[in-house]
């Protein structure tokens, strides 16, 4: 009986530990919720969403696109990644989605977005990890691991593929010939 009661012990003593440290990895290494906000007005000819998970990294990543856009360039639309299943991808010129893989693997939200979008042209993916090297699969991307020290180029070539995307547009093409 005392042999039972032993492992019983060992057994708790295991599964608080297992708790305690999956707790420390959770608010160690989980992404924060991105406050939703708008830039401009929907009267602009160009409407910009942003999806990303909150991050010093990503939120200033965030941030510095924003400041590179030009004055009145566009709406932007500032959501959290989670938020992305309420969104219709008709709206949108341009969909930015910077996340973070979690247990090798995109969040759920944004692997149900991508795989369901019609168009994939119109995305501009940025995916974190570790090692910086993972992307979801068949769509084109940038990969990074978060290092602060990336962050201008990072938003210098979201800004660059925004405005390749935002050029085909069929209003866009005719102004330019103008």
């Amino acid at each position: 009986m005392k042999f039972i009661f032993k492992i019983f012990i060992v057994l708790l003593i295991l599964g608080a530990v297992s708790v305690l440290f999956y707790s420390w990895y959770l608010s160690k290494y989980s992404m924060d919720e991105v406050k939703e906000f708008d830039v401009n007005t929907r009267e602009q000819s160009n409407h910009i969403l942003i999806a990303s998970q909150g991050s010093k990294f990503k939120d200033e990543v965030v941030a510095q696109v924003i400041q590179q856009l030009p004055a009145g360039y566009a709406y932007i639309k500032v959501i959290d990644v989670k938020s992305l299943t309420d969104i219709k991808e008709e709206n949108w010129d341009v969909i930015v989605i910077l996340h973070t893989w979690e247990y090798a693997k995109p969040p759920d939200a944004v692997k149900s977005f991508v795989d369901n979008i019609d168009d994939k042209n119109k995305l501009v993916m940025i995916s974190t990890s570790g090692r910086g090297t993972y992307l979801i699969k068949d769509v084109d991307g940038i990969s990074s691991a978060s290092q602060l020290d990336e962050i201008t180029n990072i938003s210098n070539e979201i800004v660059q593929r925004i405005q390749n995307i935002l050029k085909k547009k069929p209003e866009n093409i005719n102004n330019e010939n103008k």
